[in-house]
């Protein structure tokens, strides 16, 4: 009887792994690599990057008064 109950556990761990291993696949070969190209494409970015400029030489500026 408690063969039979680890026998039944392992195969459904086995399971998992496999479940996880395929969901992992499918994002690597599909929407990953498609989020990657799309936010290469956008301007966010650049925008955020230039905020941060303006911040730092803003925080300058009030740090020498």
């Amino acid at each position: 009887m408690i063969q039979n109950l680890y026998i039944i556990y392992i195969g459904r761990i086995k399971k998992f792994i496999m479940f996880k291993k395929l969901i992992n696949v499918l994002w690597t070969y599909s929407p990953q690599a498609y989020w990657i190209w799309l936010w290469t494409k956008t301007q966010i970015d650049e925008k955020v990057k230039a905020k941060v400029k303006r911040v730092k030489k803003a925080v300058k500026v009030l740090k020498n008064k």
